[in-house]
């Protein structure tokens, strides 16, 4: 896939769609229920689309800057043709080779963020689309997923479940229950019961 054809994915109506599908920042649920491999593949899409779509800002920006860089070079180069003070036309001098500076830098910038932009769209390639319901979707099952092994290393490690845990924990559908024998995480509720049940099948 040559440079052209690189911009011209990442600026089309296809990849602005698939972004609008995918949120950007938390997601529904995630805002909902926490403060702060299917699911792994639902959040690298998340993942490559958040970057497409700084990626393409950057480029925007980097194009303006170049464009608005080379109009002001211009600008200077006829300012000394007329100017007489030697120190004026050396400070314009200095002026014109700053900007000739961050030209460059923006020229490196844009040859770097096509090539991440080319690696981050042939990866998009490989994986599954989501609209924003499969994806809200699998985020759920994911936050069960986390959580639920967070619980479970916890409780390796010290023999009890944080409150934070225990908080988000319930906020999903379980309950906590201590006893001599140790911590019991009970699911309550219809969708926690089934994601216990896979969690269990998958550990076997």
């Amino acid at each position: 896939m040559d440079d052209i054809k690189i911009l011209e994915r990442l600026n089309s109506e296809e990849l602005t769609n698939q972004m609008k599908e995918i949120p950007m920042g938390n997601s529904e649920f995630q805002s909902a229920i926490l403060t702060d491999n299917t699911h792994a593949s639902a959040r690298r899409v998340r993942h490559i689309l958040l970057q497409l779509k700084q990626s393409r800002d950057a480029l925007f920006s980097a194009g303006i800057k170049i464009r608005k860089y080379s109009i002001q070079i211009e600008q200077l180069k006829e300012k000394i043709e007329e100017e007489l003070d030697p120190h004026k036309i050396d400070l314009m001098q200095l002026k014109i080779e700053e900007k000739i500076y961050h030209v460059k830098s923006s020229t490196i910038l844009i040859s770097d963020t096509i090539s991440e932009v080319k690696n981050y769209l042939n990866e998009l390639d490989t994986l599954p689309k989501f609209n924003r319901e499969e994806f809200e979707k699998e985020e759920l099952n994911y936050w069960h997923d986390r959580i639920l092994k967070d619980a479970e290393n916890q409780i390796d490690s010290m023999n009890t479940i944080n409150e934070g845990t225990i908080q988000t924990l319930r906020k999903l559908g379980y309950s906590i229950k201590r006893s001599e024998k140790g911590i019991a995480v009970i699911p309550i509720s219809e969708t926690s019961i089934g994601l216990m049940e896979k969690l269990l099948i998958e550990k076997k």
